[in-house]
């Protein structure tokens, strides 16, 4: 007998089997094979698979040994959802909200963020109008919304989950929500007012849980950190009629940016809450994987800081180049930066974040990814006050950067996570060799690329992220061999700005004679 998914995750609940335990539970009931088999299904080692059974048949009560445990499980399970259907109800019940999950994703199993998970529903329970969900690439941030929206969606009538990753303009947003929460409207008005009108009038008259992921992908590129492309400023009409007008809905938002605006707006009625790093989560996904518990455990969830997406992959990797042995793989040096380049879609999401950059955040980002240590905000205005950069945007960029959840702070000032300061520093590496290659070319322009003054080559970095010397070095010394006319030519720009060398052009001559030394 097939046993519906519903059933036993009400059932596996009762009796405390955890959602990693409920994959299992599913995978062996539903589709059955050997262990092996399932924890190929499962991409995760027999042994774990073993033990992760074991468990479930120690909640159960399920003795003896041998494959004989999963058949008395299965005819346990099969029993009690006999008797459900015996005793339920011929007309079948409504559910307790209309619930369009749109393109939300399976989020099982889902480990920890306990405390996160509860925050948010304190926050709904207390009826907050507006809340948003943002953090770093890789946090988790949508699987959080999720699980929230499961475990709250019968205390509102309509829950309707979007993504805004196709930038739909609000007009059509507008309709597409008016189409459920009141059918009987007229579907050819798209004028924005009227469109507002009705969907405040239904947030008044029925509780709504409305979830928009994705909502960076209307910001604008090139500007500060969450400020509204041009063609979606029409959104924050939206959010502040929602944020400041009466009524017992909600509009979760989840976001890698915070809004410009969330300043202005945030108080009781508004909330926030920023996704961090989770040693809890991390440690369960190794587990999860297999991975034996080592010493270096610890280690390697701090190299990563916890990022869940981060920690996967380098299991992944642990498991198919390194046998699972932690302390090896931590020895060799394999950390995050490696871990990025072998993990296009982490890398994908932290270039879309670049491309949103403005100008003023890219010099200030590269700054803080080359430092060996927190800086305070006053050593950040020493360098800003050397770039072209009026002093007035300074604070702006800092806050920026801040809002796109990068900064780390602490009582000695600022810091790039680990997560990103591997991506940073290649950024800044293929710029700088960008810009030789222009002084060095025959049509040079009299004009020196700032990125040649602004950062020192020659000072090292901590052992996460490399000096940037020798990958200098390396790279530069492969373009000069492919043609030793440029290498003369890097000579003759040398010496042709020597005499103009000062606080305009700061380490740019000083940069370029440490690369030419050490390729020598």
């Amino acid at each position: 007998m097939l046993i519906p998914q519903e059933f036993l995750q009400k059932i596996a609940s009762s009796y405390g089997v955890s959602d990693r335990e409920l994959e299992m539970l599913s995978e062996a009931v539903q589709q059955g094979g050997n262990i092996e088999e399932i924890a190929h299904r499962l991409q995760i080692k027999p042994q774990a698979a073993r033990k992760r059974l074991g468990e479930v048949y120690k909640k159960f009560g399920i003795g003896g040994r041998g494959p004989g445990k999963l058949a008395q499980l299965q005819q346990y399970l099969s029993t009690e959802y006999q008797k459900q259907q015996r005793l339920a109800p011929v007309a079948a019940t409504t559910p307790a909200s209309d619930c369009d999950w749109g393109a939300a994703p399976e989020v099982e199993p889902f480990y920890g963020r306990g405390k996160e998970l509860q925050q948010l529903q304190d926050w709904l329970t207390s009826g907050c109008r507006l809340i948003s969900i943002t953090g770093l690439a890789g946090m988790g941030k949508t699987w959080l919304g999720v699980k929230l929206v499961q475990a709250v969606e019968s205390e509102f009538e309509f829950v309707i989950w979007r993504s805004l990753q196709y930038q739909p303009l609000l007009t059509e947003l507008l309709a597409d929500w008016l189409s459920i929460l009141e059918p009987s409207s007229d579907r050819s008005v798209n004028h924005l007012n009227t469109q507002l009108a009705q969907l405040m009038s239904c947030l008044k008259s029925t509780r709504c849980l409305l979830i928009l992921d994705d909502f960076e992908e209307i910001f604008s590129q090139g500007q500060l950190a969450g400020n509204y492309s041009s063609k979606f400023e029409d959104y924050g009409i939206l959010l502040k009629r929602i944020a400041t007008e009466r009524h017992h809905s909600c509009l979760l938002l989840i976001s890698s940016e915070k809004l410009t605006e969330w300043v202005r707006i945030e108080g009781r009625k508004v909330k926030s809450l920023e996704l961090k790093g989770s040693s809890e989560v991390a440690e369960k996904i190794l587990e999860d994987k297999g991975i034996d518990k080592d010493r270096a455990w610890q280690e390697l969830i701090q190299l990563h800081q916890g990022n869940p997406l981060a920690v996967k992959m380098v299991a992944s990797n642990l498991l198919n180049l390194y046998q699972n042995q932690v302390s090896e793989f931590i020895q060799q040096e394999i950390s995050l930066s490696r871990s990025l380049s072998q993990s296009t879609y982490l890398t994908r999401l932290l270039e879309q974040q670049f491309e949103r950059f403005a100008e003023t955040e890219k010099h200030l980002v590269y700054w803080l990814a080359i430092q060996k240590q927190s800086v305070t905000t006053e050593q950040l205005q020493t360098f800003w006050h050397k770039t072209q950069w009026d002093e007035h945007s300074f604070l702006p960029t800092l806050s920026s950067l801040n809002r796109r959840s990068l900064l780390e702070k602490s009582q000695g000032g600022f810091r790039l996570s680990r997560m990103s300061r591997r991506y940073f520093v290649n950024q800044l590496i293929k710029e700088i060799l960008e810009a030789i290659r222009q002084l060095i070319s025959p049509m040079a322009s009299p004009m020196i690329d700032p990125i040649l003054s602004y950062y020192p080559v020659s000072d090292c970095l901590d052992n996460t992220v490399n000096s940037l010397l020798p990958q200098l070095t390396g790279k530069l010394a492969v373009n000069l061999q492919k043609n030793p006319q440029n290498k003369e030519n890097l000579q003759k720009a040398i010496a042709k700005l020597q005499p103009a060398s000062g606080s305009s052009l700061d380490y740019c001559v000083q940069n370029l004679e440490t690369l030419l030394t050490n390729i020598r």
